[in-house]
């Protein structure tokens, strides 16, 4: 893989790996698709931050077409880090996980994140899309954290005990690490269009189907709120209406 990444050989890379699932894709590329860190403060606390990986975001959800955007804007030679395996924590039931991801998360600790998720997709995997989707749906829209995270719920319809590892290093940095909250100006000079802001609502209503029934109500305020800062003028039957839009 470095040797292509150095050639910029990409229609070698499209040929190797268009007809391969994505599982494949991602071990083979682990080491180059990710970042450590999301965001970092500096002495005088201006906040520097990066986008997710769009490229990743977009191999995902609309497959192996997008190889070659994946090539040029995911793929890092900079980024190269050495994979470890992620141990199990096989002595916690589900209750156990349950009652303490959201304190993990919050605690942004990635290495035993990593274990509690990796832990809590082997024993349950639907409950563990239902926990995740309402930590991230009670969150500002703006942080991103909806669409990788739609990313990854769809990445886990591939999940097994040999392909978990390179599924959650690939995804989950982001939503652990990345500021849950933000203020309205915090990505000011960044490429904010209309359709940015669409992509990151639709996300968003995707993870409402999954998310804790008793918390719909505080759901549909964050997307009420998030449409009127951006003089969208949807109300709350609109909004019903689109989550009866096809499968959603």
């Amino acid at each position: 893989m470095l040797e292509i990444l150095r050639e910029k050989n990409i229609e070698k890379f499209v040929e190797v790996y268009k007809n391969k699932e994505l599982p494949e894709i991602l071990k083979d590329t682990i080491e180059f698709n990710n970042y450590r860190s999301y965001f970092s403060i500096d002495s005088v606390g201006n906040i520097k931050t990066k986008e997710p990986n769009w490229a990743l975001i977009k191999l995902t959800l609309l497959g192996n077409d997008y190889l070659e955007d994946y090539f040029k804007d995911g793929l890092f030679i900079t980024e190269k880090r050495k994979i470890h395996k992620i141990d199990r924590l096989s002595n916690y039931d589900i209750n156990h996980l349950e009652k303490n991801l959201y304190k993990i998360y919050y605690n942004r600790d990635l290495n035993i994140s990593y274990r509690y998720t990796k832990e809590f997709i082997l024993k349950d995997k639907e409950l563990f899309i239902k926990k995740i989707s309402n930590y991230v749906l009670l969150n500002n829209i703006d942080s991103r954290k909806s669409i990788i995270t739609y990313a990854f719920i769809e990445a886990l319809k591939f999940v097994d005990k040999q392909n978990i590892d390179y599924i959650i290093l690939s995804y989950l940095p982001y939503i652990i690490t990345y500021p849950s909250y933000i203020e309205n100006n915090f990505f000011k000079g960044s490429n904010e269009t209309v359709e940015n802001h669409d992509i990151l609502e639709l996300a968003y209503i995707k993870l409402m189907s999954y998310g804790l029934s008793e918390n719909k109500d505080k759901y549909f305020q964050n997307l009420y709120n998030y449409n009127k800062s951006n003089k969208k003028t949807y109300d709350f039957k609109e909004l019903c209406k689109k989550l009866e839009v096809g499968n959603i």
